[in-house]
């Protein structure tokens, strides 16, 4: 007799005699009749053509058939719990899972303050950020990789084809020094940019590209003693008296009460720095996009840290 496969519930009825050592027993445990389970048990050895179980008394024992068919309906049996529970992790996911790139200049301070918000109570959100490049980010963000991205600066009209874009939030552009730094207001930006040795953002940064025009138009020789693209290390590299940076003036960061105890010299004139949200069109429609809707990304009603 050639065998028949045999189908999944079967095997699990099997299983659960097994487990339960009689079949009143898994008939118990599966909330059905006992002769149902035995019509399962028969039907499944005529299916393989083989005896499955031997009555020693009154216990079952499995025969070296039973024995085979108990290794494999076992290995099926975690298969399908691996496959329900992948599914269920999916579906999680698919509902929760916020993916956003985040320019590697965003001020880590504004990425805190939108995280927390979104982590807010009342929404079950799992963040998932990603640091880079203007460019990798769109891309990224073209081929449903993210579902948003901040950048500082507005891209250009191509590769804004099927998302959206909006600007977020606007910050003048100041001088910050460490706490025992001692500014001489009278004497005014410019002095302060030609005296002392400066903490910048790099070439590739828009920002920079604008301070050093400002430079030129003002005829300010400046010596910057260190290049650094991350806002917190520039931040960190201040408050230990390595030099004068020149940062987005944050609410946090104008209170001097930041982490890195800094104080706030002087704006630097003409120069702003934007904060740009680009979306999937079908993130304003999920649970979370009411909540990123929400956001104060000007930060203006953050208590200092």
């Amino acid at each position: 007799m050639t065998a028949q496969a045999p189908n999944f519930q079967q095997l699990l009825t099997f299983l659960q005699v097994l487990q339960s050592g009689s079949v009143s027993a898994a008939a118990r445990s599966l909330f059905v009749g006992q002769p149902a389970v035995s019509m399962q048990i028969k039907a499944l050895e005529e299916d393989l053509g083989v005896k499955l179980f031997d009555r020693v008394g009154k216990k079952m024992v499995l025969t070296s058939a039973g024995e085979i068919v108990r290794r494999y309906a076992f290995q099926l049996s975690e298969l399908r719990d691996a496959l329900l529970m992948d599914i269920e992790v999916s579906e999680v996911q698919r509902r929760s899972l916020l993916r956003i790139g985040i320019l590697d200049g965003i001020p880590k301070l504004l990425v805190l303050h939108m995280a927390q918000h979104l982590l807010q109570p009342g929404l079950d959100v799992h963040l998932q950020l990603t640091e880079g490049k203007g460019k990798y980010l769109m891309s990224e963000l073209h081929s449903h990789q993210l579902d948003m991205v901040l950048l500082n600066y507005s891209p250009e009209s191509s590769e804004l084809s099927g998302v959206e874009a909006r600007r977020v939030a606007t910050f003048s552009v100041g001088l910050f020094a460490h706490n025992d730094f001692i500014y001489e207001k009278k004497r005014g930006v410019n002095a302060t940019l030609k005296k002392w040795p400066l903490i910048l953002p790099t070439y590739h940064s828009r920002i920079r590209a604008e301070l050093d025009r400002y430079f030129v138009e003002n005829d300010i020789e400046v010596t910057a003693r260190v290049e650094v693209e991350d806002t917190g290390l520039q931040k960190l590299l201040c408050s230990k008296g390595l030099g004068v940076a020149v940062l987005p003036n944050m609410p946090v960061l104008g209170s001097g009460g930041t982490e890195y105890q800094l104080k706030f010299l002087d704006h630097v004139p003409g120069i702003k720095e934007s904060v740009w949200l680009i979306s999937q069109p079908d993130l304003k429609e999920k649970p979370v996009g009411g909540r990123i809707a929400s956001c104060d990304f000007s930060m203006k009603k953050t208590a200092p840290m």
